[in-house]
């Protein structure tokens, strides 16, 4: 490797009762309240008005009861970085260009490091100049060992100027390395400066309620809680084995806690029904209930899926007609056999959802996780497809079946892939351990708000950041105050990134998790009961 150092209640205060005029009208008002419910009859899923102001919604009011034991206290308190904010610019040119190979023979031509002398701690702007003399070309930069992001470059006759922002460097001397881990990037120069962390006063232009048609009580007390934390601590969360909770135990075991939110997968039919009664026995021990959801492969790819019939899935209006006029398309040639099956698997899943809608259960729904990865067969025909994609499961959730429990956690990975902000309440990403111990969950951070974008294509409203999948090793709390990288939770993985064979975690995850679970900054299951 080259260098070059160049809801409102009512308390008595301090244990005394509160005064007997209070007590009068209160009751006054419940005996009314109770004779209007009375009269209008009830439901058994209650909607509130649209636009209605929840206040600030707290985890006491999810309505999982409880919360008269103690809540355990926090180990760990919030650890202040030195963050001096000054003005700070300079270029570093390469004359002539440096140059990084990903199958290089020699360690020195693979990338090239840069020492530099910070004269204050702060976040910065880096910059690569460069521009690919193959196809394409990625370019890794690392700081003390960990990744903090990647620099896409395309062939061009002029160099193009890309940057990575936030990240953080403490003063002195520090190693920045730029490494090839795609193609032959050629850089001319490298560019520092000063920046800031995410405005943080963008969070209040959330909207306060979920996007689905009708929503129910719960739904909408959850999605509230969710935004009246942002900005402010961060949910705990893990995938489970599908049918277990080896990863929550496995968790409380080393942390004596349990996380917020358990997501669970939901692929095959047979699965669900047990998915179900986890599900609902962790709602009933005041658990925030999330469900992924992959679909069965088809043989045909998803354009085939879509736009193989007379008539494109939108335009049939297949996505809202019931079983019977969908038989009617599909023997006429109108749609196609692959979207049929899709209609099918999204009317089994709907079975499992409305039992927890009738159980009043909200749910994180996130379907088609990691849409930008070609690993997946919902993502391997581009960002328009999966989108559609996304915008078809909605309507036929969210308005033929009416589901009103849900709250929409889109994880698409690029800006290509979105839907639009009428179909999504949450933003998430998907995180190796190595960006996640970096500046670069900072810069991801940033990112997810420049996805949102309204029906007309402009820049749309503001959404929650979360983490869907964390890769293993938990961030530090502390990090993420410094970074101002508030996502809303962050759920780590399942399986084998995080437990070994005997359902204990890994020694490197256990330290992460240990110092994540008992940090003031997170909130655990005991916070929420």
């Amino acid at each position: 490797m080259k260098k070059i150092c160049f809801v409102v209640k009512i308390r008595p205060s301090d244990g005394q009762s509160p005064p007997l005029g209070l007590i009068s009208s209160f009751a006054l008002f419940v005996i009314l309240t109770l004779f209007a419910a009375i009269l209008a009859g009830c439901s058994d899923i209650d909607y509130p008005p649209r636009g209605v102001d929840l206040g600030e919604v707290t985890a006491g009011q999810l309505g999982h009861g409880g919360g008269a034991e103690p809540l355990p206290e926090d180990k760990y308190r919030l650890a202040r970085y030195d963050v001096t904010p000054t003005p700070f610019s300079e270029v570093f040119r390469f004359e002539p260009p440096m140059f990084a190979a990903q199958h290089a023979e020699e360690e020195d031509e693979r990338g090239f490091t840069l020492t530099v002398n910070i004269p204050v701690a702060q976040h910065y702007a880096i910059g690569l100049k460069g521009r690919a003399l193959t196809e394409s070309a990625v370019a890794e930069l690392v700081h003390d060992g960990v990744q903090i992001g990647a620099f896409f470059l395309h062939t061009a006759q002029e160099a193009e100027v890309l940057y990575l922002a936030p990240v953080y460097l403490p003063r002195g001397e520090v190693e920045l390395e730029f490494r090839a881990v795609r193609g032959i990037a050629a850089a001319d120069s490298v560019i520092i400066e000063d920046t800031r962390t995410p405005d943080t006063s963008r969070f209040a232009q959330m909207s306060r309620f979920p996007v689905s048609p009708r929503t129910s009580v719960q739904a909408e007390e959850l999605f509230a809680y969710i935004v009246s934390q942002f900005g402010k601590r961060v949910l705990t969360g893990v995938h489970v084995t599908s049918g277990t909770n080896a990863e929550i135990d496995a968790i409380f075991a080393a942390t004596d806690r349990r996380p917020a939110i358990r997501f669970s997968e939901l692929t095959a039919v047979q699965g669900m029904p047990k998915e179900r009664e986890l599900a609902e026995d962790w709602h009933s021990r005041g658990g925030i209930v999330g469900v992924t959801w992959r679909p069965e492969a088809f043989t045909a790819g998803l354009h085939e899926v879509l736009d193989g019939g007379r008539y494109s899935a939108e335009s049939s209006g297949a996505a809202r007609a019931d079983k019977a006029f969908i038989d009617t398309m599909l023997s006429s040639g109108e749609i196609t056999e692959g979207l049929v099956q899709l209609i099918e698997e999204l009317d089994t899943l709907a079975e499992t959802l409305g039992e927890l809608e009738q159980s009043q259960i909200p749910v994180l729904f996130a379907p088609f996780p990691d849409g930008a990865s070609r690993l997946q067969w919902w993502g391997q025909q581009g960002g328009e497809s999966y989108a559609r994609l996304w915008r078809l499961a909605f309507t036929r959730l969210a308005e033929y079946h009416e589901l009103s429990n849900l709250i929409w956690v889109w994880s698409g990975g690029s800006k290509a892939h979105y839907p639009g902000d009428p179909f999504v309440d949450i933003i998430a990403e998907s995180l190796f351990s190595s960006e996640l111990r970096s500046g670069s969950a900072a810069v991801r951070f940033g990112y997810s708000f420049e996805y949102a974008v309204n029906e007309f294509g402009e820049r749309g409203s503001v959404k929650p950041a979360a983490v869907m999948r964390s890769g293993g090793v938990l961030p530090s709390p502390d990090e993420l105050h410094r970074d101002n990288a508030w996502w809303a939770f962050l759920v780590n993985e399942r399986g084998d990134f995080i437990i070994d064979g005997q359902g204990r975690l890994l020694p490197e995850v256990e330290r992460a998790t240990e110092l994540f679970y008992n940090h003031e900054l997170t909130i655990t299951l005991d916070a929420l009961r």
